[in-house]
């Protein structure tokens, strides 16, 4: 109950704005709602990966001896596929080693899915350049800084497909969902 408690206060930090039913406001007033409600959710998530890794560090998953891992004690408790959970606890881990990542992220500045694909590429030396991509850059600059641009691969963004003949005119903001797939062979 204290965690739930944290994460509404943290995440009651942005101004929230009421709206009793979405059809009855404008344009303007709907895209600032979901901006911020995708803030919010940004640094919700970001809450969440510091308590999954912490649980993880302390192998709280390990009570009662039947889990094989914070992943599959993750699974079982929140309702997550294990795919999903071993990817949680992979970037959870990976963003405590993340200083300016967590910064940006625990601001609501980057999205989980602009953190878990710097997670996988960032390294001392390019750290701040990654975070300064993701909070406003084109698809193509960001597949670029990722080493992913000559790749095979498809680009959704906010659950929309990028055809790549305009991955230089969409701009990634704060708040979008972007998920990468590419092929890596084999048969």
């Amino acid at each position: 109950m204290l965690y739930i408690h944290t994460v509404l206060v943290f995440a009651m930090s942005l101004p929230v704005l009421a709206l009793s039913e979405p059809s009855s406001c404008g344009d303007l007033r709907l895209a600032r709602e979901i901006t911020l409600l995708s803030a919010q959710m940004n640094i919700a998530n970001f809450r969440l990966l510091k308590l999954i890794n912490e649980f993880d560090i302390r192998g709280g998953w390990r009570s009662g001896g039947a889990m094989r891992s914070c992943a599959h004690w993750l699974a079982a408790n929140c309702g997550m596929a294990i795919g999903a959970a071993r990817e949680k606890v992979r970037v959870a881990r990976r963003l405590a080693k993340l200083p300016e990542v967590e910064k940006a992220f625990s601001s609501g500045d980057l999205s989980y899915s602009k953190v878990r694909a710097i997670s996988r590429v960032a390294t001392d030396s390019n750290e701040g350049f990654l975070v300064m991509m993701a909070e406003q850059t084109s698809a193509s600059d960001l597949l670029q800084s990722l080493g992913l641009a000559e790749k095979r691969l498809a680009l959704e963004i906010n659950r929309e497909i990028v055809p790549r003949s305009t991955f230089d005119q969409h701009l990634i903001r704060t708040g979008d969902t972007v998920e990468i797939v590419h092929a890596i062979g084999g048969g």
